[in-house]
């Protein structure tokens, strides 16, 4: 678990790192790994338009098309959630508790997109991704805070839920990683397991949270919690990237679209940091991204990859890691800070 410390840090490094500064410190490898080995390619150095051009490329291979992001934005289910429902607080996160003792009023409203991929072959593969959005609650709903620990601890108490009465003009896209347990009942679908959405709610931020495939409340029964499963499928041509960046994407569209954000964040821990690191590079609208724990390198020696995120998928052969750094601060105003921990692997 990332200690709320660092999510400190990150914001401070937020407030402090200009967009021109990000851009520097990610242009400065022109996108290459120094050794890149059978991965992709060294590209040199490239202009402006020329960066758009590799953005459209990985798009493509990302989603199976010409290279444009997808416009769907309204989700299958839209569906308010009473409070107090909300689960996880800093004691569950340290170990000293179980997140189901830490409930709390959230505001909170569970958006549900359901995306589809084909195989060259004609089958179709149909999974849905829950993502809950809540208010902050330092403005907009200032009563639905969260303990730091279950009800016989300090400031355990439950708070009541407080209506909305309106929104704010940022939405920080929080991405979780691969959390066990593997099921999306009241122990797996868990809303905020640590406690990060909730402090980035204090804050002062309206906050859409997203967990893997497969994972937590996108378990599908009878399916391993393994995105190993999706080779299968990608053996016969199916653009399987599609289930682990397209939720964010009409997440994107819908908060633009709809909800009428005028600035979009994302953040992720692990898995999410790896997802957080794509959608940078790809979707321009994401003013911020902070990757925390969620890419180094290919040829840095690292042994945690999962399914999604090898160096030789078709995605990483247009451009490698280092190449989507420097899209996530191509454009003006937009800043990446990638937080890393030394005991990463």
């Amino acid at each position: 678990m990332m200690s709320r410390s660092i999510w400190t840090l990150a914001i401070l490094l937020m407030l402090v790192v200009s967009p021109a500064l990000g851009k520097f410190v990610c242009a400065a490898d022109n996108g290459v790994d120094e050794n890149p080995g059978t991965y992709a390619t060294p590209i040199g150095n490239l202009t402006h338009d020329q960066w758009l051009e590799k953005r459209r490329e990985v798009i493509a291979a990302l989603f199976g098309n010409n290279g444009t992001l997808p416009t769907a934005s309204d989700p299958v289910l839209v569906e308010s959630v009473p409070g107090p429902q909300a689960a996880g607080c800093l004691c569950s996160t340290l170990g000293h508790c179980e997140a189901s003792e830490c409930v709390w009023g959230n505001n909170m409203t569970k958006l549900v997109w359901s995306i589809s991929a084909s195989t060259t072959d004609g089958y179709t593969l149909t999974l849905n991704s829950t993502v809950f959005y809540t208010l902050n609650t330092s403005g907009v709903a200032p009563l639905a805070y969260p303990p730091y620990g279950p009800p016989e601890m300090p400031g355990g108490s439950a708070a009541n839920s407080q209506p909305a009465t309106g929104r704010g003009k940022t939405l920080v896209l929080f991405h979780n990683g691969h959390s066990q347990p593997c099921t999306n009942d009241e122990q797996g679908c868990v809303p905020d397991f640590d406690g990060s959405v909730d402090w980035l709610n204090q804050l002062g931020y309206d906050v859409m949270s997203f967990q893997m495939p497969l994972f937590q409340c996108n378990a599908v029964p009878n399916v391993p919690c393994q995105h190993a499963w999706f080779q299968q499928y990608a053996d016969r041509g199916m653009p399987t990237m599609r289930f682990f960046v397209e939720p964010v994407v009409r997440a994107i569209n819908y908060a633009r679209d709809v909800l009428k954000y005028e600035r979009i964040a994302m953040m992720g821990l692990s898995g999410g940091g790896f997802t957080t690191t794509v959608l940078g590079a790809i979707d321009p609208r994401i003013q911020l991204s902070i990757p925390v724990a969620g890419s180094i390198p290919c040829d840095f020696n690292h042994s945690s990859w999962d399914f999604e995120q090898y160096c030789d998928d078709p995605w990483a052969m247009v451009l490698n890691y280092t190449g989507l750094y420097v899209l996530a601060g191509l454009e003006e105003g937009r800043t990446s800070v990638q937080v890393l921990h030394e005991q990463v692997r």
